[in-house]
């Protein structure tokens, strides 16, 4: 008797017995449950967000190195496909690719030779504080290429990337003050 009085104690300590007081009394109202419900179901949803954000990551990624690597064959067909992925890559963010799409289109090489379609593209990296953009868009407003020229639009691309470090956009910034 003495062993299965030990026994049911160990077995209590164990598992704890189900009794309404150990919820203090209380049980889930409706509302609480569903707010339960509505926040699980946020979850889930952040969570392929979160899912499909990386996928796109991924992709966009894959399509710049591809590029790259079309990009380092020189025949033509290779420069188109290059372009063709460093685009899409770019339509989608990435700013390697933007950066890389705008020299393709100032060098004509797998697309057609466009200095204002280069501009766009510096200008879309720039825009997100790629500091090479900043810079070559600078250099584009003060030389005219593909842009209006503008020595005052130029200087705020120079100021942005000598903001972000850029020693030259800062010796270019002096130049253009000079000219002033």
């Amino acid at each position: 008797m003495m062993g299965t009085l030990v026994w049911s104690v160990y077995i209590r300590m164990i598992r704890p017995v189900y009794s309404p007081e150990a919820n203090h009394g209380k049980r889930a109202s409706s509302e609480e449950r569903n707010q339960e419900e509505a926040n699980q179901d946020q979850e889930r949803e952040e969570g392929c967000q979160a899912r499909e954000e990386t996928e796109q990551i991924k992709k966009r990624q894959a399509l710049f190195e591809q590029g790259c690597l079309l990009e380092q064959d020189d025949a033509k067909i290779n420069l188109r496909k290059a372009a063709a992925s460093y685009r899409e890559a770019a339509d989608l963010g990435h700013i390697e690719a933007q950066l890389a799409m705008a020299r393709l289109c100032l060098l004509g090489k797998g697309v057609q030779q466009d200095a204002a379609e280069a501009a766009d593209w510096y200008r879309m990296a720039a825009e997100q504080g790629h500091v090479e953009a900043q810079f070559n868009l600078g250099e584009m407003y003060s030389l005219g290429r593909g842009v209006e020229q503008s020595y005052e639009v130029a200087a705020q691309w120079y100021s942005r990337a000598a903001d972000n470090g850029m020693l030259d956009a800062q010796i270019r910034l002096s130049l253009l003050e000079k000219r002033r």
